[in-house]
Order: structure tokens, then sequence, then C-alpha cells
């Protein structure tokens, strides 16, 4: 039998019920897992680098899909054989991935915009509806809550031509802080401006510090430090042992439209050195020790939002307005190759042997050769098989002009679009030979290697 729990206000108990339902009632297909393995934070570890040894299996063919009845921003998380889904409806989902059923279902009260992390049989994860809680990963009872001083959209004054008097809230701010779990703390940044450090077995505050702005990036280990950037447009060195800032480093901030300051994406860290991009236009890379600049690279405008791979040699990276992904030198930024992506790319690569792969927000799975940008493997989904809500042109990119009347009426309508259509802000896991991510309009993939089962 299917165990699900729901925690949930009554005003949302029948439409999570309804979810569950839904699920349940769907036949669907089965398919072999191997022996279970771990990717159970973002990016699959605590530097944020989700960087594997393993070649990329160029005979992938799609297993399973199905579709929850959600939007998803967040990325998948698989502890053992439990697939975990966390959903703009609010409703973190877990599924078995051998038999392919639901297992429970947690309504938190708000969009879960936190990818979930897994430890020692707990889930952790942040609702927009304000809390952060602790879940059993066996049937998903509840643990503990904590109480944030709530969570929120970033907003900027003097956006999209309102008056300068006016918050407006930023289209684009579509993820929240995902967990760090170290040793016996959980970390997580706030809409409250706060990076906190819980206890991992009761949820109490062990220490907080306060930023200038919201933290929707997600914490990095750095050997004794925890690196965070905030939307104050400053990346914070933190230390693990009492929250005590030992250096900061301020990126520039875009004077003309507030909206363009602050950092989103997610350090990462790789050999002492922090890698990170910021809405100012620029990619950096920190000193982890001191926080000095050993390099920055000119994005011409275009926001950095996903978190980046690192591997011996390259940054990958992917952009928004200019719709690339990059790779820079490792030691002087200087760019080595782009590849056009077509749009908006914000999902984080996934570094391979031979490919560093990545998921667009039209739809489109490209993997990329390491030394020369080529496209090695590609599998289109979304509006790339059936654009129903038109966001592609002629060329199959990403419309330049999709409004309907003034740009600020038709903006939050022309996202909305965007997101229905299926397309990646979700990032890939890598798990046994399996690749796993999440669309925008809430569909499950998994990708396995049919030689690899052929033998």
């Amino acid at each position: 039998m299917n165990i699900f729990t729901l925690w949930a206000s009554s005003n949302r108990l029948v439409g999570s019920i309804l979810s569950v339902i839904l699920c349940i009632g769907i036949a669907l297909p089965t398919s072999s897992l191997a022996a279970a393995s771990q990717w159970q934070t973002f990016k699959g570890s605590a530097d944020r680098n989700a960087v594997t040894t393993d070649a990329f299996p160029m005979h992938l063919s799609l297993t399973w899909q199905h579709r929850l009845p959600a939007t998803i921003t967040a990325s998948p998380i698989v502890s053992g054989d439990t697939l975990l889904a966390a959903t703009d409806n609010g409703v973190l989902y877990a599924f078995s991935l051998s038999q392919k059923h639901l297992l429970w279902a947690f309504d938190s009260g708000g969009a879960i915009r936190s990818t979930p992390a897994v430890n020692e049989g707990k889930v952790y994860f942040l609702s927009q509806a304000g809390a952060f809680f602790a879940l059993d990963l066996n049937d998903g009872a509840m643990q503990w809550r904590f109480q944030t001083q709530g969570e929120a959209t970033f907003s900027a004054f003097n956006y999209l031509g309102v008056s300068n008097n006016e918050l407006v809230e930023d289209a684009w701010d579509l993820l929240q802080s995902s967990p760090l779990v170290v040793d016996d703390l959980i970390v997580f940044g706030s809409s409250d401006q706060h990076v906190y450090a819980l206890d991992a077995e009761t949820g109490n505050v062990r220490w907080a510090f306060k930023t200038g702005g919201q933290v929707h990036s997600a914490p990095t280990l750095l050997d004794d430090l925890i690196i965070v950037g905030s939307w104050d447009s400053t990346v914070y060195a933190l230390q693990k042992s009492d929250g005590a800032m030992r250096w900061k480093f301020e990126t520039g901030a875009e004077q003309k439209f507030n909206v363009w300051r602050g950092i989103q994406a997610s350090p990462t860290v790789v050999d002492g050195d922090v890698f990170i991009g910021s809405r100012d236009g620029f990619m950096y890379a920190l000193a982890g020790e001191t926080g000095k600049e050993i390099w920055r690279y000119d994005m011409k405008r275009s926001w950095v939002v996903p978190t980046v791979s690192v591997d011996d040699s390259h940054v990958y990276l992917g952009t928004s307005d200019t719709g690339l992904m990059l790779a820079l030198d490792r030691e002087t930024g200087v760019e080595v190759w782009r590849a056009p992506t077509g749009s908006w790319t914000y999902s984080s690569p996934l570094v391979f042997k031979d490919v560093v792969l990545t998921g667009t927000m039209t739809g489109r799975l490209i993997a990329l050769d390491k030394l020369t940008g080529e496209i090695r493997w590609e599998s289109r989904h979304g509006a790339h098989v059936n654009d129903i809500y038109q966001i592609l042109g002629e060329d199959e990119r990403l419309r330049q002009n999709m409004s309907n009347g003034t740009w600020q009426d038709s903006f939050y309508g022309v996202m909305a679009r965007v997101l229905a259509s299926g397309g990646f802000m979700s990032s890939p896991a890598w798990v046994n030979q399996q690749l796993i991510i999440f669309s925008t309009h809430g569909e499950i993939m998994i990708w396995e290697d049919q030689v690899s089962e052929a033998r």
C-alpha cells in the first residue's frame, strides 16, 4: 500500500488529497534500477559542483515520464530508492524509483522552490509559506518545523517602468535557498535576509547571520566556512562554528534598474577557490581564504543565474539574455568556447568526463563536448515538441517579443507561458547510471543507458 502523509491547513487539504489521488491513480511503467546510490543535496555535494568521472552514455533512452500537477523549479533528490520532487503547489512528493509509485506526499502550505537535502533519514527543505521543515524520509511525517520571518519573491523599485515608489516582484526569482547539511547543522538562507544554522535533531537555532538582502542562494561548504550569496550583491564567508563573518566580497550593482542587482546563484567551491555569478553581469572567481578577486568575466549584462560547475581546466556556466553555454579558463577566466542554447539557460550544468550537460527554458537537453562546445547529444521536449503556448520563433529560439499590450501588463503572462511550456530550470541529477531532471510544467523524466542494460 502507498503511504502518504499530508500536513496542511484546512483550505489546502482538499487540493493536496486530489493531487495524491491523481498520482496514485495513474498506472506507471516500470524500469529496472541497479544498486542504490545517492544524490542527497543540490548538485549532489556540499561543494555544489556536479562533476562526475563517468563518461556520458550516448545511448540514453527515456524510460519513465510522469507529470505532476504543478510547476517545478527545484531539482531532483535521490536517497536510496526514494526520489523527491518539490513543487510550486506546495507539495513535496516521494516516489519509489524501483516501483515507480508514490510513497507519500507532504503539503507545506506554500510553493517549494528549495531543492531538499537528505541526511540520516530526514528530509530538509524551505517553503514559501515561511517555514523550514524536517520530515521523516520513510513516511513524510514531520519531525520539526522552524518559522522564519517570512519568505517572499524578490521585489525592486523602478522595474518594468513602474513608479519608483512602488515595489514590483521580480518574475525571474523562482528559486529559494537549498539547505546545506554539515555535521549536525542545517544551514540555509531566508527571504528575511538571514542565514540560519539549525540543530539537525531539534530545529533549534544555533546561530543566525543577517545580510543586507534576501538570501535565495544555497550555502556551500569550504573547510570551516559557509559561503553564500545575497540579494545585496555580496558573497559572504561565515564561520561554520558560530556564523561570524570571516570575509565578504561585494559584486557590482546596475543602478538604473535595481532588479538587476543581487546574487541568485549559489557558490561552487573547488580546490579552495569560490566561483559564483552575479546579476551585475559578471562571473567571479574568488580566493576562498580571503575573498579576494582572482578574475572576473564580463557577461555583457547577461545574468548568471545557474550554479556553475568546474573541472580541472574549465568553468562551465549558462547565461540568461545572451542564451549561451560558456566554458571559461579556470585559472584566468578567459573564454575558451561558447555554444548558443537558443534561450535562457538557468539549469545548472552537470559535467561528465567528456561532455557538459545542461537544460534550457525552451525544453532542450544538450550535451556539449567539453573541449569544443560542439553538440554531442540532444533531447528535445516541451515547446520543441508542442509549442502550444507559442514561445518559439521560426528559428526555434525563444521569441524576443511575446507580449500583448503594454510590457508591464503582459510580462507576467509571458513568464507563465514560458514556465508552462515544459522547459528546464531544474538541474540534472546523475544517480547510478540514471539521468533525472524535472521540467517546469511538472514532468519527471528519467533516462537510462540502454547499452549498459543490454550487457
